[in-house]
């Protein structure tokens, strides 16, 4: 389901990809959260707060990490393409 939350993402299809979010179970990585904020797809990610799926990597292990992190990473990357 994630390759398809991707695509939905890529072609701006926002909406669906939070209808995948409610109701699926995700994988979700780095890159997708990096995304989602250049893009601006600022619902869909209200959603994943909303329905709790706020985490990296799968939930069924204990790997997974609040996305909430990568805001600290996020930045830095941001900052660092600026400067170059």
């Amino acid at each position: 389901m994630t390759g398809i939350l991707k695509v939905a993402l890529q072609r701006n299809e926002e909406k669906i990809a939070c209808i995948l979010t409610a109701y699926y179970e995700l994988n979700l990585s780095k890159e997708m959260i990096f995304r989602g904020i250049a893009n601006d797809h600022f619902l869909w990610l209200k959603f994943l707060w909303g329905f709790t799926k706020n985490v990296v990597g799968p939930r069924a292990e204990n790997d997974f990490f609040h996305f909430e992190h990568l805001f600290k990473d996020m930045i830095h990357f941001e900052c660092e393409d600026k400067i170059a």
